[in-house]
């Protein structure tokens, strides 16, 4: 080996290593701050997967090689621009980021077709370790020890212990992603059966602490998945034994240890873990938006436009609710790309899963889809699909599922001056984007401020510059710091009205209708109480109601708007 490939070896090393911690720190670090609260968490996870891309060029002397699957991902990213530029998508905002995102996610199955074994061996122990790590943040908030450092998230108020995480599914996830890669370890002979078991109850102990349910759904089909599978895994038998331990030792912190625990300790009890209230919110989601798919026109309402398809089918006589993601993965795709495309795309996800779940034929392998299994199974009940944090690493797994079925490539190689070019887009691009939401951040803090009444809010000195991408938000802060009034003009309205239809809350609804009714357009301001009603409930309308009758006083032309009953 010369010594330029030594050096270039070296150095892809320590990029990919670099890399790695990234993606970990995705999971780890705290603070979730509006408007984007997952955005430091999310631009990690970006960072970490463009180190490992450029550890993979260096390695490879220029190589990069895409998969046939990722090609087709790539080529889906370019829906969400189209779709903003035929009018689908309001912002340009959203259809950048979902094309962004989803050309990260073929980046992320590509470079994980490249990585080896020894290579994958990192990542899968990041896995382990941000779990113990976010274990252990989770004692800390569930005993309300009141400790305090850098790294970690303060204890929520009357909060599930959920790490730095913030969510409790995220949590779970989480766990049941190292749970595999802990397993994978473990076969391999990197963790001995000992220290195997001791962090598979530490993480069982940390699925108790979420109190979250979807780890049940996904130990049910890991339980199919090992029967399906036995005769290919090397010591079935030990296996099933560690899963049914696992198990027991769940029901016993839950219905022992932990009312134990809260009872000497004085501490607030978990919350219980049959939550009826909770339950019944998905059912109340996908309802309405099966509606608005059989409603909407054969090319869908946009990516992640769940909001808008919703507001768009809230003036009819079917109940509806408000609410950013379908909390399904096929769903999604429907109300996205319409019917048509949504279903081949739900096909294709179909189709690769029973080839890779047919052909899985080594421990490897079935510990690997254990991995990607529980981001599947957290996608078809909520949306980890929608954060890079769960996305890219997932996306990483998928690709090197690939691997292991020799899955075909195209390779592409690149001159290093190319290589440095795009590498330096990528980081300007992304320096970009972060100090919009440093910029953003700040506008959202003093919106905030004035809608509270605080002394002197208005005069804070925000600092200045143009926004290109996060253009969603900034028109979601813009109507927030924008009273209605009398006397504004009709592109005023008309953008007030995208705002609407893009985050149909009840206060943007709310003023929207009040802006109406305030520039003598009580027609259109009925229909927009009619949505707020229908998206909000009864009670939130009734209070909006009370403001209206009371603004009515002041501003005679509102008493003309026929207010729709409760």
């Amino acid at each position: 080996m010369t010594t330029v490939s030594q050096s270039a070896t070296r150095l892809a090393s320590i990029l990919f290593l670099l890399g790695v911690i990234a993606i970990a720190l995705g999971f780890s670090l705290p603070g979730h701050f509006a408007p984007y609260k997952t955005f430091y968490q999310e631009l990690s996870s970006f960072v970490g997967l463009l180190f490992i891309v450029i550890a993979i060029v260096a390695r490879n002397d220029g190589r990069f090689s895409f998969t046939y699957s990722s090609l087709l991902v790539f080529a889906i990213a370019v829906i969400p621009l189209l779709q903003y530029f035929t009018g689908t998508i309001l912002f340009f905002g959203d259809a950048f980021l979902s094309s962004v995102y989803i050309a990260s996610f073929a980046f992320a199955i590509a470079a994980g077709r490249e990585l080896d074994a020894e290579w994958i061996e990192p990542l899968l122990w990041a896995l382990v370790l941000v779990a113990l790590f976010s274990v252990t943040v989770s004692t800390i908030h569930w005993l309300e020890i009141g400790f305090t450092a850098g790294g970690i998230m303060e204890t929520p108020f009357k909060s599930t212990p959920s790490g730095n995480m913030g969510q409790r599914n995220h949590f779970a996830t989480l766990l049941m992603m190292a749970v595999g890669a802990l397993l994978y370890l473990n076969h391999t002979k990197r963790i001995g059966n000992i220290m195997t078991v001791i962090m598979l109850l530490i993480f069982v102990f940390g699925l108790a602490l979420s109190k979250s349910r979807t780890p049940w759904v996904d130990s049910f089909i890991l339980a199919l998945f090992v029967l399906l599978k036995y005769q290919y895994l090397e010591t079935p038998r030990r296996l099933i034994g560690w899963l049914i331990m696992a198990v027991a030792f769940y029901l016993l912190i839950l219905f022992v240890t932990f009312p134990v625990v809260s009872e000497v300790q004085t501490i607030e009890p978990l919350e219980s873990f049959v939550r009826t209230e909770e339950g019944e919110v998905r059912p109340r989601i996908w309802a309405p938006i099966l509606n608005a798919i059989a409603a909407g026109d054969w090319g869908g309402y946009g990516w992640k436009q769940e909001s808008l398809a919703l507001a768009l089918i809230s003036d009819q006589s079917w109940p509806t609710i408000y609410t950013t993601s379908s909390h399904n993965l096929f769903l999604s795709f429907l109300v996205w790309n319409g019917p048509i495309i949504g279903l081949l795309m739900i096909v294709a996800v179909l189709y690769w899963a029973w080839q890779h779940i047919w052909k899985c034929t080594t421990p490897e392998h079935f510990y690997l889809l254990c991995m990607i299994g529980a981001v599947a199974v957290h996608a078809m009940l909520e949306l980890p699909y929608e954060f890079a944090y769960f996305l890219l690493p997932a996306g990483i797994l998928i690709g090197h599922s690939e691997r292991l079925m020799m899955s075909k490539t195209v390779t592409v190689r690149a001159p290093f001056t190319v290589s440095i070019l795009v590498t330096s887009c990528v980081m300007i691009l992304m320096l970009m984007i972060h100090t919009e939401y440093a910029i953003l951040k700040q506008a959202n803090l003093k919106m905030n401020a004035i809608n509270a009444r605080l002394k002197n809010a208005e005069k804070v000195v925000l600092p200045q510059g143009e926004i290109r991408f996060l253009t969603h938000l900034k028109a979601y802060i813009d109507l927030g710091n924008n009273k209605a009034r009398e006397g504004m003009e009709e592109a005023e309205l008309d953008e007030m009205h995208r705002i609407a239809l893009r985050y149909p809350k009840s206060f943007v609804l709310f003023r929207y209708a009040m802006a109406l009714g305030l520039n003598h357009q009580p027609e259109k301001a009925s229909e927009i109480l009619l949505v707020l009603r229908n998206m909000h409930g009864s009670e939130v309308y009734a209070d909006k109601l009370e403001r209206w009758k009371f603004s009515a006083v002041l501003h005679p032309q509102l008493n003309q708007v026929v207010l729709p009953p409760m």
